[in-house]
C-alpha cells in the first residue's frame, strides 16, 4: 500500500507540474503583443529560450509574438545604424576638387 501511495503522490507532483505549465503556456490568459515584446528585451529573451527548448510551444501565441518581437528589434537596430551612418556622412564635407 506504501508504494501505491507513493505512485500516487509523484502523479499528483507532475500533473500539478504539467498543469501549471499549460495555464501559463497555453491560451488561458493574457497574452504579450509583438510590441510589448520589442519593449521589453529581457522578458522577450527569456520566453524565446524557453520557446526554443520546447517546440510543442512552437503555435503558442507568446512564442510567436516574442520571436516576431525580435525581428522587429533588429530591423529597428540596422534602420537606426543606417540612420546614424547616414548621419555621419551626411555632416562631413564634401571632398575637395582638384580643378
Amino acid at each position: 500500500m506504501t508504494r501505491l501511495k507513493l505512485m500516487c503522490a509523484v502523479a499528483v507532483v507532475l500533473g500539478a507540474a504539467v498543469g501549471a505549465r499549460y495555464l501559463f503556456w497555453s491560451g488561458v490568459g493574457d497574452h504579450h503583443t509583438v510590441d510589448w515584446y520589442l519593449a521589453h528585451e529581457g522578458e522577450r529573451r527569456r520566453v524565446l529560450q524557453t520557446c526554443d527548448n520546447d517546440h510543442a510551444l512552437d503555435d503558442d501565441p507568446d512564442c510567436k509574438n516574442a520571436d516576431a518581437g525580435e525581428r522587429a528589434a533588429t530591423v529597428k537596430a540596422a534602420q537606426e545604424k543606417m540612420q546614424r551612418d547616414l548621419s555621419k556622412l551626411e555632416g562631413e564635407p564634401e571632398p575637395k576638387s582638384d580643378h
